[in-house]
């Protein structure tokens, strides 16, 4: 920006002096302009420098020249020129205006011509113009060697915001700030604009993230503090990355475009190298809980090879589409509910979604989907290796009955006996053990049409009530005391002993169990 007093400073030497107007010195300019005819042009712009001889006021009537003057303070002129080859003296009229309304007023001698004003007004925008550039360059290098250096994305906004001097804030996907520099408001003031965004006005940063919107002014006309401001979306081609935002107040810097294009590619490219470093250690952390769940090289992993804190690990959850198509689908709404948290880590394996949690969301806990199932283990333990294999083992358990059951999600604490069934019948020797319990009752039923098998189970479940079982197969009490006399006879035991009792029990139990996976 030239001001007055930079123009005053070049002019002193060739005997230009300030006559009047002192106290508008930083005024800016913008442009000179000569005026010789006393006619009120709406073409005359606001932070102009204005030079004439004022000798075509006829006879330089008092009236007259107010009136112009008043026109040219109306006009925002930043200072007048007074050329004096036509009249030596300058009008007091004009003198003591120029003092009340602070409008700089030089005595240009009458051997100088407009031409040397404009020389030396260009020479001062070129050097100022060179002076940006630099400070320009000097920015930008700046940021690069940030990057270079790896320092954090806070150093390149406090380097664009100290260059504006207006306030700046970085906004990731979410908006939450990952970045600010307050400048002229404090960072309460910050915090409640962006209380005010996210109430009224997310759907105009959606739709600026949609149509990939650069470099325009927003008009927010209900938010506090800031209603104007520029609003760049950072974002390469394959990830977005948040919001560069910063008051309008700075729309005439030099060089304002370059600067800002200058410091969304410098966040682009942190972004994009924290990323890089995010999915490394995701895809190393991967691997490691995968060997450990899937009891691959488990002795030889320790908690300290993992980037992860794994002291945040309560839960392990996995989550089935019913269509290995949706597994994609399936994983964002998972992602959805966990809002992004840093702590949580998701991944697709064999067309399952398996994530590593520190809480469970209550949206994923009251979920009814038709579209997938989920099995979530009980809260880890003392923390160990063994004990992460044991929470996966338990989430996938509660994902078997989520699908057997036919319910969206099942939690292992939720779990009663199935657990024992499960793991009986997934065991040859144990399963091999319960059905032969039961296999002569089903042979005699097979053979001669009977069912003891359903009567043992009703009398067992009714606790050796006869009249309730009965009632229940809709047979007289002696019909059913007769069955099991035939029962018991058959197994050689008697069923109310406590422990025939809890055989027979489990042996039904896993005997449905298995007739319903089939």
């Amino acid at each position: 920006m030239i001001t007055v007093r930079m123009l005053h400073e070049v002019l002193t030497s060739a005997g230009i002096t300030l006559v009047a107007g002192e106290g508008g010195l930083d005024n800016a300019i913008e442009y000179l302009t000569v005026q010789e005819f006393f006619l009120k042009s709406s073409r005359l712009k606001k932070n102009g420098f204005v030079m004439g001889t004022f000798n075509s006021i006829p006879n330089n009537q008092e009236l007259e020249l107010l009136a112009h003057l008043r026109w040219y303070a109306e006009s925002n002129v930043s200072g007048i020129g007074y050329h004096t080859v036509f009249q030596r003296d300058i009008p007091i009229e004009l003198i003591n205006f120029a003092n009340q309304e602070n409008i700089p007023v030089f005595s240009i001698p009458t051997d100088i011509p407009y031409h040397y004003l404009f020389e030396q007004y260009n020479e001062l925008v070129y050097r100022e113009n060179m002076r940006l550039k630099d400070k320009t360059d000097n920015l930008n290098k700046s940021m690069m060697e940030a990057l270079v250096l790896e320092k954090e994305s806070h150093f390149i906004i406090q380097e664009f915001g100290k260059y504006l001097q207006v306030p700046v804030l970085y906004l990731d996907p979410d908006l939450r700030v990952v970045s600010l520099w307050a400048g002229s408001l404090s960072r309460t003031d910050l915090k409640e604009w962006l209380e005010d965004i996210n109430e009224f006005e997310v759907h105009t940063l959606q739709n600026i993230r949609r149509d990939s919107k650069h470099f325009d002014i927003t008009q927010f006309a209900k938010a506090r503090h800031l209603q104007s401001v520029f609003i760049v979306p950072l974002q390469s081609k394959l990830n977005f990355f948040g919001f560069l935002v910063f008051s309008a107040q700075c729309s005439n810097i030099p060089f304002l475009e370059t600067v800002t294009n200058n410091t969304s590619t410098a966040l682009i490219l942190d972004a994009i190298r924290k990323n890089q470093i995010r999915e490394f250690q995701k895809t190393k952390d991967i691997r490691l809980f995968e060997d450990i769940f899937y009891n691959h090289n488990v002795t030889s992993i320790s908690l300290q090879n993992f980037y992860y804190d794994v002291t945040k690990l309560h839960h392990v959850l996995i989550a089935e589409p019913k269509l290995s198509k949706n597994v994609k689908n399936c994983y964002q709404w998972i992602f959805d509910q966990l809002d992004g948290d840093p702590d949580c880590l998701l991944w697709i394996s064999d067309k399952k979604i398996i994530g590593i949690l520190p809480y469970i969301p209550n949206r994923v806990l009251h979920c009814e989907s038709k579209d997938f199932h989920i099995g979530v283990s009980g809260k880890m333990g003392e923390l160990h290796v063994n004990n992460m294999k044991k929470l996966f083992d338990q989430a996938t358990i509660s994902l078997h009955f989520a699908k057997l059951e036919k319910k969206t999600s099942i939690f292992w604490d939720h779990l009663g006996i199935q657990k024992i069934i499960y793991l009986i019948t997934e065991s040859d020797l144990l399963q091999d053990n319960y059905l032969a319990v039961l296999q002569p009752l089903i042979e005699y039923d097979d053979s001669r049409d009977a069912n003891l098998l359903e009567t043992l189970d009703v009398y067992l479940s009714n606790f050796f009530n006869l009249k309730d079982s009965g009632d229940q197969l809709h047979l007289h009490p002696n019909t059913v005391k007769y069955r099991i006399n035939k029962v018991e006879e058959i197994l050689n035991l008697h069923v109310t002993d406590p422990s025939h009792y809890l055989n027979l029990k489990l042996a039904l139990t896993c005997y449905h169990y298995l007739k319903s996976k089939k």
